[in-house]
């Protein structure tokens, strides 16, 4: 995604303005559709988790969010690409 900085007035105001471009909200939003569920969905829930909890719970559900994600079907399924795309 393309982050901008706020120019003038606004930019003092308000510090860094993050806008997204709309081609580039459109192959971010296609990258994710197309990509492993499961992992989109723990990361997001991950994310969401660590605004609210201390670091050292923070470590433990990453520590667990990363063996379920790395046991599923779409990790079999992306090691199996990345191994025949390098033979």
């Amino acid at each position: 995604m393309e982050l901008r900085a706020a120019g003038g007035r606004r930019g003092v105001r308000g510090g860094l303005r993050r806008r997204v471009q709309p081609r580039a909200r459109h192959r971010a939003a296609t990258r994710l559709a197309d990509g492993p569920r499961l992992a989109t969905s723990l990361t997001k829930k991950l994310v969401n988790a660590s605004t609210t909890g201390d670091l050292h719970s923070s470590l433990e559900l990453a520590a667990v969010t990363q063996a379920l994600a790395l046991n599923g079907k779409d990790a079999r399924e992306g090691f199996e690409r990345f191994l025949r795309r390098s033979e």
